[in-house]
């Protein structure tokens, strides 16, 4: 984990790099029956078969999900990590970091993540493939962008590159020069840009501990609004999951904890990598949006106790979290997140934290020799 250099190697399609299909999407969090999802995942999923010309409009996408003629997938089953609802679909741009896949971010607003539909997200979406995608392919070193330095300095500057882009975004700004002005102006306008890429360099270096003989270390937490489910090294690719907790944070005006979705996407890939948060005592900011109360650098320690190892590329973060030890000393790895309307139908209404649940944790410490 510690030896892989994340690469922004190229932007490219979800039929290219995930050979998905026609009629083929894939979703975050652990693999679930469309019976059992949540509606934010249903309206993206139901979204983006009306973005591929599959179906004539939302409704008649989500018939053709329940009816069983959408086949849907775990992201991570694929190589792949997205925020929230994470649908990626066959002509939806993706960028691909050493390996690892994801897809790019909308913007603010409503967005197709969070499971709002209509003609604003669906022009949106179109957009980026058209004219964000092909600008930073091009803007890109003929060998690939290194991400580590992007990283680095975006945590020096208080991201914590799970709830807070801002210099991670800023900083991929000006390393894709000569970008076109609406494109600039979207990066500019779009402070967690740079999640996405985050989440693929995460994904990256997990990927490399996996199926490790007896390895406890923790390679997957991913949520799907209804579980969340864990993978560690030792156990292959099976998933251990437990029901998903419902974020306690920061509401939008007019909207509450009654109102939100269990917790929802493959962002928890950045704290299995030891960022997001593990860094809350050197993101301050984050804290203080998600209205809960400062960390101190003895809990900041207290936490990363679970981890084997020292972060490469960020200095006293940890990396290779063990399960073993989240649940011998009971410390669940803490979750920054973003709050998705249970209707999907608003989009966002908040962030918060969360953290995984320490049962999924045992189940799969048992399962090890």
């Amino acid at each position: 984990m510690a030896a892989v250099d994340p690469v922004l190697e190229q932007i490219t399609t979800g039929r290219e790099a995930l050979g998905l299909r026609d009629g083929e999407l894939t979703h975050a969090g652990p693999p679930i029956e469309p019976a059992r999802m949540a509606q934010p995942m249903r309206r993206a999923l139901a979204g983006a078969a009306v973005l591929e010309g599959w179906a004539a409009d939302l409704e008649h996408g989500l018939g053709l999900l329940d009816a069983g003629e959408l086949r849907v997938g775990s992201n991570h089953d694929h190589g792949a990590v997205a925020p929230m609802a994470g649908v990626i679909s066959p002509s939806m741009p993706v960028a691909v970091v050493s390996g690892a896949v994801t897809n790019l971010c909308e913007g603010v607003g409503r967005a197709l993540r969070f499971g709002a539909w209509g003609d604003d997200v669906a022009a949106r979406l179109r957009w980026l493939a058209t004219d964000l995608a092909p600008a930073i392919e091009q803007a890109l070193p003929d060998d690939g962008l290194r991400l580590a330095p992007l990283i680095a300095g975006a945590t020096a500057c208080g991201d914590d590159l799970h709830q807070r882009n801002v210099a991670g975004t800023a900083l991929l700004g000006l390393a894709l020069a000569g970008l076109p002005a609406p494109c600039d102006a979207f990066l500019a306008a779009t402070p967690q840009f740079f999640l996405n890429l985050a989440m693929a360099s995460a994904k990256a270096a997990t990927d490399a501990a996996r199926e490790v003989e007896g390895a406890a270390v923790v390679v997957a937490i991913a949520r799907n609004g209804v579980d969340v489910g864990i993978q560690v090294a030792g156990t292959g690719r099976r998933w251990f999951t437990a029901p998903a907790p419902i974020p306690v944070g920061h509401y939008v005006e007019g909207y509450s904890v009654a109102d939100a979705c269990p917790d929802l996407g493959d962002s928890a890939i950045v704290e299995t990598y030891g960022l997001g948060g593990y860094l809350a005592a050197t993101s301050p900011q984050v804290l203080a949006y998600l209205e809960a109360p400062p960390d101190t650098a003895s809990e900041a320690r207290r936490r990363a106790t679970v981890a084997v190892a020292t972060h490469p590329i960020v200095p006293g973060a940890p990396l290779a979290l063990d399960a073993r030890a989240i649940v011998d000393h009971d410390l669940a790895p803490r979750i920054f997140t973003g709050i998705a309307h249970r209707d999907g139908v608003p989009g966002q209404i908040g962030a918060g934290i969360t953290e995984a649940p320490l049962a999924a944790f045992r189940d799969a410490v048992a399962q090890l020799p």
